[in-house]
């Protein structure tokens, strides 16, 4: 199975489905040219063959809760993923040794799916490159410990945009809500839900095909 992402994709009409109202300017606006780039890796769990659109919805994908540390996003339910670093090659390079880092899953154990729409995030000052990667079959979870705490493997069909709920989270100057997931522990919300809401268009619009 190959599969690949299907042009043009839902973007940031997508990730704006899981924006606060405070966030919605900076969805479509520039980003600054001091910005630290990131990259993150939404990775894919086949459940089933995968023949349609249904049968995607039941695919899984991983999400790490981080440890808690003196930053903006200590403790948050994350994608695996990280800062780009001088070693990098290129963007799809940070993301797999982050990954490898932080859950043990090296790039000889991934098959690269397509890059998704790059989402500013102002308070982290981060500039983040999302891509998507199915897991090949012999794949072993390991986490690290100082980075992540837990992680969950969440069916595609529950991150529905529609099926969010608004809560309220801390921001600079109180509390601010915001469309949120709750599965089990995890309270999925801000830049990892902007993604994954592009991650479900993208399946749901049928634009996640074989090649």
């Amino acid at each position: 199975m190959h599969l690949t992402l299907k042009s043009p994709l839902p973007g940031p009409l997508a990730q704006s489905e899981m924006a606060s109202a405070q966030r919605m300017p900076s969805v479509l606006g520039d980003v600054p040219q001091k910005a630290v780039e990131a990259a993150v890796l939404a990775l894919l769990f086949p459940t089933n063959e995968g023949r349609n659109t249904c049968e995607l919805m039941d695919w899984a994908v991983l999400l790490i809760r981080r440890t808690s540390y003196v930053g903006v996003h200590s403790g948050q339910i994350a994608f695996p993923g990280g800062k780009r670093e001088g070693e990098d090659k290129d963007h799809w390079g940070t993301a797999c040794r982050e990954t490898h880092e932080e859950v043990g899953i090296s790039d000889t154990h991934l098959q690269r799916i397509g890059e998704l729409t790059r989402l500013y995030v102002p308070a982290s000052n981060f500039v983040i490159y999302p891509f998507v990667a199915l897991v090949l079959p012999g794949a072993t979870l390991t986490i690290d410990p100082r980075e992540v705490v837990e992680y969950r493997q969440i069916p595609l069909r529950v991150l529905d945009p529609a099926k969010a709920v608004l809560l309220d989270f801390n921001y600079e100057g109180g509390k601010r809500p915001a469309p949120a997931w709750q599965y089990g522990s995890f309270t999925i919300w801000g830049a990892t839900a902007m993604m994954l809401a592009e991650v479900y268009r993208t399946v749901d619009q049928g634009l996640l095909v074989r090649e």
